[in-house]
């Protein structure tokens, strides 16, 4: 599905709060609000659609997290103020009672789509995916799944949008034992503010204690993610049973005055911003949740901003947000190019019209009616209805995932009789081999030195992962420089695949921006000195033309499809200028057309799991693989062109 694109996650919890289905006396609904809601789940509805065009509608999460902790932290404090206690039993009640069909219901949709039209990783994954649905730790999951690279992606996840739901719950967890202590020990809001202060800072603090080379880590961390949320909860703080004092001041008009330049800047942001971009995970989240927070202030002042956020068409979908969000993803799964003839405005129709549908069923019939108290006096059969749906989820889960295999064994290339991957036993072998390159090589090394001490041939490895030919010019060039030097090897395999999404200084002291045309033409410059170098001493230099990547997950590192397609045509135009240099081609790895593929299939239809859950690295049998190809053309390009020049 690759015209869906998912950012570490692309969706936001547009979960109501108890504010917005329970209205009271001491916190009336308020239209523009869920108006805001609406816009919100609009823009990551729209970037789930087409993200080319809306590429920043993920920063709907953000909107949805200050929202969701506004809302959440005043009915705490309303409830603080007039009982001087927190009851915790009731809020949880609430929020179970409002969250949990929606949500199992989501989850149930989500396997039925997979059972349907669900790939081999999606199958095998969907039991972990699942428990951490019903568990609210899909964040966590995720994270735990990409452990050598920060990264939580997978092959489109049916629940990939749950990480969110799970990241709100905790907070609300968090948020509710401490308003609970808080109300018990002390009545002073300033101390609520101090210490949710202080919470804020040390979020934020976090975010930036994280290498950015992280940002799988920072994007799916309750800890870094709080900080939206408790921007939300200081505006509580400061605002909650204030509006009439805020509607009355004379200082309003300055949030009048800030209001549309904010949701100017949001919706600006929305079409322009990349998810990968740096200065999100660094502070940028926060600036997001700012301006938002400054739309929360305007929408409570009577005037043409809340007119206008308060419009029937808005308020609708922001009412029925969280069904929108819990169904819609698993909807676009099952309704898209690969699955149906439709393409452009009918596919955009049809997934929207199955969403619509589905949502609106799902509130009148099973959120509204459970969340006015249909089963109120029903408590220990609801208990056990609610413990026996999640159970069914799971089992069904695992029932679903067997089929994996079968579905694997239809789509994946065989590797047995694969000449790629082959090592003619009489053929000649080189002395020694230094390769240099980035993390997917290096994914490779210890398969590679394995390999290469079995057959005596002497190895290096340099470079590293998160290093580029860019960001590590100067130390890469050292590098083979002195390998070159001490070893004089026969080979030397150079690699940098992905390309480099930081801007590039030169050696000159100009600062390039990346996917600049000049940056190119320099990244062709630095690629023939190093190919030079490296072939100094009359080294066979081979350079390694990327794997195919998924273009759905591999967007969180950048338009890195993109910029490895122009990496192989340096690469191909410098093998093409120069007979002492030769391409390894890692396309070999990739489905029949040469296009991305999870999984192979040896001769008996065993189905090996070989790219990693980011789309663009690989798993260990994936690395083992990498390695045989990697040194099978290196010793088969050694032969035919007759050994060392």
């Amino acid at each position: 599905m690759s015209e869906v694109l998912i950012p570490p996650g692309g969706t936001g919890d547009p979960a109501p709060t108890d504010a917005e289905t329970r209205p009271t006396r001491h916190r009336p609904r308020i239209r523009s609000l869920d108006g805001l809601r609406g816009l919100a789940v609009i823009a990551v509805v729209a970037y789930h659609l087409e993200p080319d065009l809306v590429p920043g509608g993920f920063l709907g999460v953000t909107m949805f997290f200050v929202l969701s902790g506004y809302l959440i932290t005043g009915l705490l404090l309303v409830e603080s103020t007039s009982d001087r206690r927190i009851d915790l039993g009731s809020f949880w009640k609430r929020r179970i009672r409002r969250l949990l069909p929606a949500g199992l219901l989501g989850i149930s949709v989500a396997i039925v789509v997979a059972q349907w039209v669900g790939d081999a990783h999606q199958l095998t994954t969907l039991p972990g995916d699942v428990v951490g649905g019903v568990t609210y730790t899909l964040n966590w999951h995720f994270i735990a799944s990409g452990v050598q690279y920060g990264t939580a992606y997978l092959q489109p996840s049916v629940l990939q949008h749950y990480w969110s739901l799970a990241i709100e719950e905790q907070f609300y967890i968090l948020i509710s034992l401490l308003a609970a202590l808080l109300a018990w020990k002390v009545r002073r809001r300033a101390v609520w503010g101090a210490v949710l202060g202080l919470l804020a800072v040390a979020s934020l603090a976090l975010t930036f204690s994280i290498g950015i080379e992280h940002r799988f880590d920072i994007y799916f961390n309750t800890g870094t993610r709080a900080v939206e949320m408790l921007v939300g909860s200081l505006l509580a703080v400061v605002l909650t049973d204030r509006e009439t004092r805020l509607a009355a001041s004379p200082h309003r008009w300055w949030f009048h005055v800030l209001g549309w330049p904010a949701i100017a800047a949001l919706v600006w942001l929305v079409l322009t911003v990349d998810v990968g971009e740096t200065w999100l995970y660094r502070g940028g989240f926060t600036i997001v949740a700012l301006l938002t927070a400054v739309t929360i202030v305007t929408a409570h002042l009577a005037g043409s901003f809340s007119w206008v956020l308060a419009r029937r068409a808005l308020v609708a979908i922001g009412l029925v947000s969280y069904g929108i969000y819990v169904y819609h993803w698993p909807l676009f799964i099952l309704i898209s190019p690969e699955t149906t003839p439709l393409s452009g405005v009918s596919l955009i129709a049809a997934r929207l019209a199955a969403t619509a549908v589905l949502t609106l069923l799902s509130y009148r019939l099973v959120e509204t009616p459970i969340r006015s108290g249909a089963f109120e006096g029903h408590r220990v059969a609801a208990i056990a209805t609610s413990f026996s749906a999640v159970a069914l989820v799971c089992v069904a889960s695992l029932a679903v995932s067997t089929g994996s295999g079968d579905r694997a064994r239809a789509t994946a290339p065989p590797t047995d009789g694969n000449p790629a991957f082959e090592i003619p036993a009489d053929a000649s072998r080189p002395a020694s081999i230094v390769v240099i390159g980035d993390s997917i090589l290096h994914d490779s090394v210890p398969a590679l030195r394995d390999r290469t001490d079995d057959l005596g041939i002497e190895f290096i490895a340099l470079g590293g992962p998160r290093q580029t030919l860019f960001q590590s010019r100067d130390a890469w060039f050292a590098a083979v420089a002195d390998a070159v030097d001490r070893l004089d090897p026969d080979v030397v395999v150079l690699e940098s695949a992905t390309g480099s999404p930081d801007p590039y200084t030169t050696r000159d002291g100009r600062v390039i921006p990346p996917d600049d045309p000049r940056f190119w033409a320099e990244w062709e410059v630095e690629s023939r000195r190093l190919t030079d170098l490296a072939g100094s001493r009359g080294a066979f230099v081979l350079w390694v033309l990327p794997p195919p990547v998924d273009g759905v997950y591999s967007r969180f590192y950048g338009d890195v499809d993109e910029r490895m397609r122009r990496v192989a045509a340096i690469e191909r135009r410098i093998a093409g200028d120069d007979p002492r240099v030769g391409l390894i081609d890692w396309t070999v790895l990739g489905g029949p057309d040469g296009g991305y593929t999870p999984v192979f299939v040896d001769s008996a239809g065993g189905v090996t799991e070989i790219r990693a859950i980011d789309g663009t690295h690989f798993t260990p049998p994936g690395r083992e693989l990498l390695a045989q190809t990697t040194l099978a053309q290196i010793i088969r390009q050694w032969n035919e062109r007759g050994g060392r020049s």
